[in-house]
């Protein structure tokens, strides 16, 4: 196979990547604009694949190009925007409801990264199962224990760590329910059984004002950190050295901070709302994702019991193995040859 790779205009080309057998092509213009981007998904992008000659397109973010003759994959990591409107910009919500069921319709295959989206894609977008195929994501290889004390204490320099942290890593926006996770670390303290800050690594998301509010409450402010872009280089050190690692999320369509933490050797406490107990399994400690105290008593377990903390280290190593992107690619290589041979049977 050859691939041609489009990608926004000044993102990194992985060096890694054989030259002979992809080529990266960024669009003239600046695709970050939604009218930009849209023109050209739906304009220019068909054009291209038709003067190349190509056989397959593969469309890796919930939308294609809806006007291409050419055979199509598209990958669908959720239905957030159909099913919880709520946690989208008005605009994104209007446009993914426009987009996405018809995408879904133009696709032979949709790939998914778990059973709850394979579901989620089946009643809210009306996929029959026979059209979607499961391709968990993987964990980088970079992702491991870090145990060496002078890295993990350049680390910790760098970014200013405290000591002791609890961790979350993820977008700051409404689903991923930091104001709660903000409340069960301070109701931790004010109880007596937390001394540890709570460090939030992540970029800034819609409606994050709230989060940043709850961060500088009286109760609140001597207690959370927020590292806005944490250098990925830095992350495998940044979850090696966490108490625990929480994710609070209200709907996960898979989860990957859970998968890093535990490639990394942090023990997990994450909800139980879409993939995520797929993806951590009884590696982890859960929770509903709607109780602050339910919350609030699995971090202080961790804490608490160092027992438990190792065990889950443990298992969480373990369990991190089985998710590797090599697998992801010979799963997503497999889909394109089906839908080729699919294709070629019916000329």
């Amino acid at each position: 196979m050859r691939f041609t790779v489009w990608h926004p205009r000044g993102a990194p080309v992985p060096r890694e990547v054989s030259s002979e057998r992809f080529v990266f092509r960024a669009p003239l213009a600046p695709t970050f604009l939604r009218p930009v981007r849209l023109a050209w998904q739906q304009c220019l992008l068909p054009l291209h694949l038709r003067l190349g000659g190509a056989d397959l397109l593969h469309s890796t973010s919930y939308t294609t190009a809806l006007a291409a003759s050419t055979p199509t994959v598209l990958t669908v990591y959720d239905t957030i925007a159909l099913r919880f409107p709520r946690f989208c910009t008005r605009l994104n919500a209007l446009h993914y409801r426009r987009f996405m069921p018809l995408s879904a319709r133009r696709a032979r295959r949709i790939i998914v990264p778990s059973e709850a989206a394979k579901r989620a894609v089946m009643e809210d977008l009306g996929v029959s199962e026979e059209r979607i195929r499961l391709v968990p994501l993987g964990v980088a290889e970079t992702f491991r224990p870090v145990t060496d004390a002078d890295e993990l204490g350049k680390a910790r320099q760098e970014l200013g760590l405290p000591a002791r942290y609890i961790l979350y890593v993820g977008n700051i926006e409404p689903r991923k329910n930091l104001t709660g996770l903000i409340e069960a670390v301070a109701e931790a303290h004010r109880a007596g059984r937390c001394t540890h800050r709570l460090v939030i690594a992540g970029r800034k998301g819609w409606r994050c004002a709230d989060v940043f509010a709850a961060a500088r409450h009286p109760g609140a402010a001597a207690l959370v950190q927020v590292l806005n872009d944490v250098p990925s280089r830095l992350l495998p050190a940044l979850y090696s050295g966490a108490s625990v690692c929480v994710l609070p999320s209200l709907y996960e369509g898979f989860g990957l901070p859970a998968l890093e933490a535990m490639a990394c050797g942090a023990p997990v406490v994450a909800t139980t709302a879409g993939a995520l107990p797929e993806v951590v399994g009884d590696a982890a400690l859960s929770v509903r994702p709607d109780d602050v105290r339910e919350l609030r008593v699995a971090i202080e377990k961790v804490l608490a019991n160092r027992f438990l903390a190792q065990r889950l280290r443990e298992s969480g190593i373990r369990r991190a193995v089985r998710f590797t992107w090599e697998k992801a690619a010979r799963m997503t290589a497999d889909v394109y040859r089906e839908v080729l041979a699919e294709v070629t049977s019916e000329e």
